[in-house]
């Protein structure tokens, strides 16, 4: 088992250094968010639930929308350690930020995800492995400088998330939680392999008796816009996650 912490420890170790040794190349922008999410899963059927997340987000001391998602989907829960899920996000992008975009983008992804689970001593471990089919809105600019929307471009994207959460007081009500998630490109006519974003957690929630857990945590996000500018941001991160139905 430590072996396999090493091996973890410096697999995240490696990718923080790749995304260094990334952002030194490049213009780095740098903010500081708010984000707002809600999680939800709602059981249909003894394995089958209903799940959504919303995101609102916000910049620039809270002055400003900066993004929102609507993310639903369905779950099914093979065995206790594995669940696959399928659905869809719709994702708009404000203007926002040092350089931002001339107007506003949304994106249509379609994805399909699985997600297994391990627990030792008191840490349980969850891996999310997601493939994302992703319709995002072209922005065209004129001589003139006026910017248009000329449909959209399709690409694909793969996300690994290790989240790992564990107790931190005798009554199991408060825990600690961080996760790490990587995002990759994948090649096609419009893309080259490379790192898309890389998001890095850590907070702490409450869990109540209802199933709702209450949460505060710190958020790192490493975004790559390109082969000039790159992001490197800072998120208050506020969450609520709930599950209505056995077991909650």
């Amino acid at each position: 088992m430590k072996e396999k912490r090493s091996y973890l420890f410096l697999l995240l170790l490696s990718l923080l250094f790749i995304q260094l040794s990334i952002a030194q190349e490049k213009q780095l922008l740098k903010h500081k968010h708010l984000w707002n999410t809600a999680i939800g899963d709602i059981q249909i059927k003894e394995k089958w639930f209903f799940n959504s997340e919303v995101h609102v987000r916000f910049t620039d001391a809270c002055s400003e929308f900066q993004q929102y998602l609507f993310i639903p989907g369905i779950k099914y829960n093979y065995k206790p350690h594995i669940s696959f899920s399928s659905g869809f996000t719709y994702f708009k992008n404000l203007p926002h930020g040092e350089v931002p975009l001339p107007i506003a983008q949304s994106e249509i992804t379609l994805w399909q995800q699985t997600t297994l689970k391990h627990k030792t001593h008191q840490f349980s471990f969850f891996h999310r492995l997601r493939m994302e089919e992703r319709f995002t809105q072209k922005l065209i600019t004129g001589e003139n400088g006026d910017t248009w929307i000329d449909g959209r471009v399709y690409n694909n994207r793969f996300r690994y998330r290790c989240l790992v959460n564990r107790p931190i007081t005798k009554s199991k009500k408060v825990y600690l939680m961080s996760f790490n998630e990587i995002w990759l490109n994948i090649p096609s006519k419009s893309l080259e392999v490379s790192l898309n974003q890389n998001l890095f957690y850590l907070g702490t929630y409450y869990k109540f008796r209802n199933g709702v857990r209450l949460g505060i945590g710190g958020m790192h996000q490493y975004l790559n816009r390109g082969k000039t500018l790159a992001e490197s941001n800072l998120m208050l991160s506020f969450l609520c996650l709930y599950k209505i139905g056995k077991g909650n």
